[in-house]
């Protein structure tokens, strides 16, 4: 049986039952065999862009005919039945580089789960304006990072989000899970270094008292 990271039983905890998933860039495929193994879903896709990963992909999934694999870019091949995007492990700007680029793909996609190991600010107002809401978003730490799952479902109308949701995540600013707690305390303690540092700008110097009293305001 697959054993998961925290990052990729997160994501699998954000898949409904039932669903057929897309896991775009699934490198080893752990997370769509654990899926097939674990009779979460009857079949799944997943795709590599690299000869390498796809390798490892192909070589991992031989023996799960329902795993559906494919050597292509993002969206390229998206399968009508399909209606679950898990995107983990790139950069903001590159997940949303693949769905800006697929954006009429997205019509039968009633889901999309990202694991961005950046720009998460920006990742939530792309998706959001292309009529998904955040519905759920957790935190995990693995090797001293934190990571932030979010899950967006698809809407009738535009999602707007205010500028503190949009950085630091509305369901996150609200349910102030622990691991949420910890980043942003921490984040305090590098304020309060850099503030320390008396040949630090003044323009710097003002920009981090805001962040300060914005996260204290959020953890208060």
């Amino acid at each position: 049986m697959i054993k998961l990271s925290k990052r990729l039983q997160k994501i699998y905890d954000f898949i409904d039952d039932g669903s057929v998933v897309k896991d775009i860039g699934a490198d080893h495929g752990k997370l769509i065999i654990s899926l097939i193994e674990n009779h979460k879903v009857s079949h799944a896709y997943a795709n590599e862009n690299k000869k390498g990963p796809y390798k490892r992909l192909e070589l991992a999934t031989k023996d799960y005919p329902n795993i559906n694999i494919s050597f292509s870019d993002g969206l390229e091949k998206l399968a009508k039945d399909v209606n679950t995007l898990v995107l983990a492990g790139m950069g903001g700007h590159l997940i949303a580089k693949i769905l800006l680029d697929n954006a009429k793909k997205l019509d039968q996609i009633e889901y999309i789960i990202i694991d961005a190991h950046n720009d998460n600010s920006f990742i939530r107002k792309t998706i959001a304006n292309l009529n998904y809401k955040i519905i759920d978003e957790d935190i995990v730490l693995e090797n001293k990072v934190y990571y932030e799952i979010i899950k967006f479902q698809k809407t009738d109308k535009t999602k707007i989000y205010n500028d503190i949701e949009l950085k630091y995540g509305p369901i996150l600013v609200k349910n102030k899970p622990v691991l949420f707690i910890q980043k942003y305390q921490k984040r305090l303690e590098v304020i309060d270094k850099l503030l320390a540092i008396k040949s630090l700008s003044s323009y710097r110097k003002t920009n981090l008292k805001k962040e300060r009293d914005v996260i204290n305001n959020i953890l208060k």
